[in-house]
């Protein structure tokens, strides 16, 4: 696909940190490769050290992809991360990046959720809002059978909700957009094991979050 049908000239520098515990992230992060490269749009770098990864921010990335569990922020990598988002950054939470920083009160308010934990793997219907986000643009259906967790989580500040999951006749939200300064965050609940991150639903939000965290739509 042309680079010009999104008006850019040149890629958009991307960081994917991966890494903690709990997921195959090597597998995921080689189906996340691939959606990445299905554009041309993306030159992106995998980085398996959370610390190193945050520095990076430094060297003009445009987009950071966190997919990772657990694990500690310390106060100076919190204000690195928080800084770059609210001077124009755009960062794209998958998963269990819900479930890390437990504790991290700058990083909740940046993603908009405070973890709770999530339900067994299972068969479950995400339902798209349907509107005129642009970070739904690659989805054709306004439901989707998924194979995955539920992430549980509580909405911390402003989001707009995309996408959710009935559970127990609750609507649990799974799919949030927002903007935080000049940036903007876009967090994927779904995403446990390669097979969900081969699912169409989790392809199309991961490509269309990207282009929208990234100022590209």
């Amino acid at each position: 696909m042309s680079l010009n049908k999104f008006k850019i000239r040149h890629t958009v520098k991307t960081l994917l940190i991966i890494g903690g515990d709990s997921h195959d992230f090597r597998s995921c992060s080689e189906i996340i490769s691939t959606e990445l490269e299905h554009d041309g749009i993306f030159d992106h770098k995998v980085c398996n050290d959370l610390s190193e990864g945050l520095n990076m921010l430094r060297k003009d990335i445009k987009l950071l992809i966190l997919f990772y569990c657990g694990g500690k922020l310390k106060v100076k990598e919190e204000e690195i991360l928080t800084e770059w988002v609210h001077s124009g950054g755009g960062f794209l939470g998958i998963h269990s990046a819900a479930a890390s920083f437990r504790g991290s009160g700058s990083y909740e308010r940046l993603l908009g959720c405070r973890y709770r934990g999530h339900t067994d793997y299972a068969a479950f219907q995400l339902d798209i809002k349907r509107g005129l986000h642009p970070a739904l643009s690659e989805l054709k259906k306004n439901k989707y059978l998924l194979f995955d967790e539920i992430y549980l989580a509580d909405i911390i500040g402003k989001v707009e909700v995309l996408a959710s999951a009935k559970l127990s006749g609750k609507e649990i939200p799974l799919v949030w957009a927002a903007e935080r300064g000049r940036g903007r965050i876009f967090f994927i609940g779904p995403g446990h094991t390669p097979e969900a991150c081969r699912q169409d639903a989790f392809a199309g939000l991961l490509r269309g979050g990207s282009r929208w965290v990234s100022g590209l739509c």
